[in-house]
């Protein structure tokens, strides 16, 4: 009975873990196209830069949308 507890422990422990790293993750967007450089927060926000969008996504699991484009800029 105790080795079935620990078990459902550790399964349960596991889940927890990969949940937090998902939520913990986020999404920032860039396009060369827009007007004016936002937050990175949505394609109405988005950065006008991929350096932009590279320096903002510092947590591991951070996701960099790059709209199509041309982008004159050193990385």
């Amino acid at each position: 009975m105790s080795r079935k507890i620990n078990f459902a422990t550790i399964l349960i422990f596991f889940g927890f873990l990969s949940f937090v790293s998902k939520v913990s993750a986020a999404t920032y967007y860039v396009d060369c196209d827009v007007a004016v450089s936002g937050n990175g927060s949505s394609w109405a926000q988005a950065f006008k830069t991929i350096a932009a969008g590279k320096n903002a996504a510092t947590q591991s699991g951070d996701i960099v949308e790059i709209s199509g484009g041309t982008y004159n800029e050193s990385i």
